[in-house]
């Protein structure tokens, strides 16, 4: 039988009080009431070009600050410490 874990892996298994994963990401930046929204929004904004202009750019700035969020997941989570991140849990 040929085992496809590290010895790390396998350590990190044993220690772990809860391997759920959650794409917690994808449904808050392209979930159905993230789309809904920008739709309302445009249907609002239509025929005014300055007003769907000023969607999509909060649109691309909103976009922007959550990939840059996600980029220093790592540095935010450091913040609030382990008991403050099982409280947000």
């Amino acid at each position: 039988m040929v085992l496809s874990t590290t010895d790390e892996e396998e350590h990190e298994a044993i220690s772990k009080q809860d391997i759920s994963i959650f794409p917690i990401a994808t449904p808050l930046v392209a979930g159905p009431g993230a789309m809904g929204e920008v739709i309302l929004l445009m249907v609002n904004a239509e025929g005014d070009l300055t007003r769907q202009v000023i969607v999509v750019a909060s649109l691309l700035v909103i976009l922007l600050l959550t990939g840059i969020a996600l980029l220093l997941a790592s540095q935010i989570h450091k913040l609030p410490g382990v008991t403050g991140m099982h409280v947000i849990s």
